[in-house]
């Protein structure tokens, strides 16, 4: 009989210990994005916190003439794409759509590091002088803190 109240209190106080380990763990911080110093960033456009300096743009430049063919080419942290994509839209300054279309990457894209895109935004001229190209972060969540953009001013004549 004291066998089974000895082996019924050892095996409490070892379930004890472990449901207190579990509850008193330290939780494993968030992976977050380092910005890239060595880089000319547009992180003043940039939305989205741990994400401000992940995206590199080299062409065009901020307030740059826009004509169709516009070629749009850059860098982007892996974290940016999703299938090695991540949208890219052109659009007026009524906010009307002219195009869009999908920054592909040009390498491996399941990385921290930067990796090199580009793409050709083909649209018909707008009838306003300025526009906004828009850089979004792949986000198949869906979800608002995975969210981030960056916002280029553009002209279009």
């Amino acid at each position: 009989m004291n066998t089974r109240w000895y082996t019924a209190g050892i095996a409490a106080l070892i379930a004890g210990l472990a449901i207190g380990w579990f509850l008193l763990r330290p939780l494993p911080r968030p992976a977050t994005i380092d910005p890239d110093p060595g880089y000319l960033t547009i992180d003043s456009t940039a939305t989205g916190g741990d994400d401000a300096g992940a995206l590199v743009l080299d062409t065009p430049e901020p307030d740059a003439l826009a004509a169709s063919p516009l070629r749009v080419v850059g860098h982007a942290r892996g974290s940016w794409y999703f299938e090695a994509e991540f949208p890219i839209r052109l659009y007026d300054a009524n906010d009307t759509l002219l195009t869009w279309a999908s920054g592909r990457a040009q390498g491996e894209w399941m990385t921290r590091d930067f990796v090199p895109f580009s793409v050709v935004l083909n649209f018909t001229a707008p009838t306003t002088a300025t526009g906004t190209l828009v850089l979004e972060k792949s986000n198949p969540s869906g979800l608002p803190e995975h969210a981030a953009a960056v916002r280029v001013p553009v002209r279009f004549r």
